[in-house]
């Protein structure tokens, strides 16, 4: 299976964090330990994100075992800096150090797909199968009608518009189908870098957008990538 190392941390009584991430399945492999007494080893893990501080979203207990755990963290909108945090809750000095890892499909585009459905699947009633070849598909339902339009985009040190401004957005995502982080964010005022990122996509990572959000977005990658943009607007407004 896709796993992808995020970080190698020693456990210790101080908070430490991962770099910043974008998905929302991660496993943590526990390196062997000297335990002759059977001490009870004890951790918390939480998706996190920093501004005057560390906020915790969702802290869980986090156990020593020989076997591999698998947790599945959401991220609300909105939140461009998705780390993981630790810390260690035991007193014991035993060394304890783990890897912590996240899991990106191997067939990207299907499973972006179904992610999309199970995201968004309120707003199209109708679809069967999600295309990623650029369709547009006009839905139905008890609610204002919605478009889906996809749009793929090569990303480089360049700026590209991956979003246009529309007042009528209801919500759209970002996939990143390549190799490379990209970066998402506003263009700066002399039309040649992105200014104040909201995000960092990793490679067959995907970013929300907030909900209602309007304005043009921008992508660079420091290498070559690529990026699926899926977008619902309201249609008539």
């Amino acid at each position: 299976m896709p796993w992808q190392l995020i970080s190698q941390i020693a456990l210790s009584e101080q908070w430490q964090l991962t770099p910043p991430i974008s998905g929302e399945i991660f496993r943590i492999k526990h390196s062997p330990i000297f335990n002759p007494k059977k001490e009870y080893l004890k951790a918390v893990i939480s998706p996190a994100f920093i501004d005057d501080g560390i906020n915790l979203l969702k802290p869980t207990r986090l156990s020593y075992r020989d076997a591999h755990e698998v947790f599945t963290f959401y991220f609300p909108q909105g939140i461009a800096q998705q780390q993981l945090a630790f810390k260690r809750l035991d007193a014991t000095y035993i060394e304890w150090n783990i890897e912590a890892e996240i899991f990106y499909p191997a067939r990207g585009e299907e499973d972006f797909a179904n992610y999309l459905i199970t995201r968004f699947g309120e707003l199209m009633p109708l679809f069967n199968e999600i295309s990623l070849q650029g369709l547009e598909v006009s839905v139905t339902n008890n609610f204002p009608e919605i478009r889906k339009s996809n749009e793929d985009y090569d990303t480089s040190t360049t700026p590209v518009a991956v979003l246009l401004e529309r007042t009528n957005r209801v919500t759209a995502s970002i996939y990143n189908s390549g190799s490379a982080d990209v970066t998402v964010g506003f263009l700066n005022l002399a039309g040649d870098a992105v200014d104040s990122p909201l995000a960092v996509i990793k490679p067959r990572g995907i970013y929300e957008l907030p909900a209602g959000f309007a304005n043009e977005l921008y992508a660079v990658s420091e290498t070559p990538s690529e990026v699926t943009v899926t977008d619902f607007t309201r249609i008539g407004s």
